[in-house]
C-alpha cells in the first residue's frame, strides 16, 4: 500500500513539473512574447509586494532584497516563477517598504551580475545621481572598464543612451497596451454595432 502511494505520489510531482512553464529560444527579438499588462517590475501594497520582470531569453531570474543598497545586508534571494509570456514572477506577503532590490538573471548558463530595477529606491549612498549610479552599476559587472564609461561622452550622450534602452524595454508594455485598448474598442463596437449616432470629426459631428 506504501508503495502504492508513494508510486502515486511520484507521478504527480512529474505531472507538477511537465506542466510547468519553462523558457523558449526565439531567433529574432520581433518573436518575443508580448506584455499586455501594466504591472512590470513592482506593484506594492503593505499586505503585499509582487515583482515581475520581463526577460523572455532569461533561464532563470532571482530577486534579491536589501536593507538599504548594494551596500547593505541582504535580507533574501527568492528565484522568480515564468509565466510563458516573458515575464518572470514572485510575491511577498510582507510590508517591503524602504527595501531595495535588484534582479538577477541566468543567461546561457552564466548567471549575470544584479540589475538595479528602474523604480528602486537606491543604489549606492556614495553616489550623487544617477550617472554614477549607472557607472557603479556598470563597473560591478564589467570591471575597471565601466570607470571609463563617461570618456569622451558628455552626461547628455549618456542620457541619450539611457533613454533608448528604457523605450526598448517599454516598446513590449506599450504594444500590449494599444492592443488590448484594440480588442476594447471592437468589444464595443460589436455590443453597440445596432446602435445609431452622428460620426464626428474635428470635435464636431459629421455624416453617421
Amino acid at each position: 500500500m506504501y508503495k502504492k502511494l508513494i508510486f502515486t505520489l511520484f507521478i504527480l510531482l512529474i505531472t507538477m513539473s511537465s506542466c510547468k512553464e519553462t523558457p523558449q529560444k526565439y531567433n529574432s527579438f520581433n518573436e518575443y512574447p508580448v506584455y499586455e499588462g501594466n504591472d512590470l517590475e513592482y506593484t506594492y501594497t503593505p499586505e503585499l509586494t509582487t515583482f515581475k520582470l520581463w526577460s523572455p531569453e532569461a533561464e532563470q531570474v532571482k530577486v534579491h532584497i536589501y536593507e538599504t543598497g548594494l551596500e547593505g545586508e541582504k535580507l533574501c534571494s527568492v528565484d522568480m516563477d515564468y509565466d510563458g509570456k516573458g515575464v518572470w514572477a514572485t510575491s511577498f506577503d510582507e510590508d517591503l517598504k524602504g527595501k531595495f532590490y535588484t534582479f538577477q538573471i541566468l543567461f546561457e548558463g552564466k548567471w549575470l551580475e544584479e540589475s538595479v530595477g528602474a523604480y528602486a529606491k537606491a543604489v549606492g549612498a556614495d553616489n550623487e545621481d544617477i550617472h554614477m549610479n549607472v557607472e557603479t552599476i556598470l563597473t560591478a559587472r564589467i570591471g575597471d572598464a565601466g570607470k571609463r564609461l563617461h570618456t569622451g561622452r558628455s552626461r547628455n550622450d549618456q542620457v541619450a543612451v539611457d533613454f533608448r534602452m528604457y523605450v526598448r524595454d517599454q516598446i513590449p508594455v506599450i504594444i500590449g497596451q494599444l492592443l488590448e485598448l484594440e480588442s476594447v474598442l471592437c468589444r464595443q463596437a460589436k455590443q453597440y454595432q445596432n446602435t445609431v449616432m452622428p460620426g464626428y470629426t474635428h470635435l464636431q459631428r459629421a455624416q453617421p
